[in-house]
């Protein structure tokens, strides 16, 4: 995954929650006839989002992406093949 991919599910991410708490905000003012499955949704997509965009923040504080000129592997992969090593006694 790029840092370019990463950015866009963080914004994504955020986006979700604030819709989220838009459905929630707009159900508790409002009241609308089916405010039941407002609610549901609301919560739905600030979980989600949240999670999402959380997960990507983790991602890019630990500088786990590609670069897009980068050919050499990501620090996940990267990460992997050292402990492999040290496994093997290498």
């Amino acid at each position: 995954m790029t840092k370019g991919q990463i950015t866009i599910r963080i914004i994504a991410g955020g986006y979700l929650a604030y819709l989220g708490l838009g459905l929630v905000r707009d159900m508790i003012m409002k009241k609308p006839d089916n405010h039941i499955i407002y609610l549901l949704f609301g919560i739905l997509f600030i979980i989600v989002g949240a999670v999402w965009c959380f997960l990507a923040l983790k991602r890019y504080i630990r500088h786990d992406f590609a670069d897009i000129g980068d050919n050499s592997k990501s620090v996940h992969e990267d990460r992997k093949e050292e402990d492999d090593e040290n496994r093997n006694g290498i």
